[in-house]
C-alpha cells in the first residue's frame, strides 16, 4: 500500500469511527476527520473532493459490512 492509499484508508477509518460517535453528520468537521486520521485537511479534498463525497463513500462502504 502506498502513502496515498494509506492516507485514504486512514481518512475512511476516521470518518467511520466519528460516524459511530456522532450520528449527525453535520456536526462532524473536516478538521476532526483530518486530526483523527493524522493527515492534513487538504488530504481530504485531494482524496475525496469534498466532505460530502467522503461521507458518501464511507457510508456506502459500511452498508456492505452490516
Amino acid at each position: 500500500m502506498n502513502c496515498d492509499q494509506d492516507a485514504k484508508g486512514r481518512i475512511l477509518l476516521a470518518v467511520t469511527e466519528l460516524l459511530k460517535e456522532e450520528p449527525d453528520v453535520e456536526k462532524i468537521t473536516v478538521r476532526q476527520i483530518a486530526e483523527r486520521a493524522g493527515v492534513g485537511v487538504g488530504s481530504i479534498g485531494y482524496h475525496f473532493g469534498s466532505k460530502h463525497n467522503l461521507l458518501s463513500e464511507a457510508i456506502a462502504r459500511n452498508v456492505y459490512i452490516i
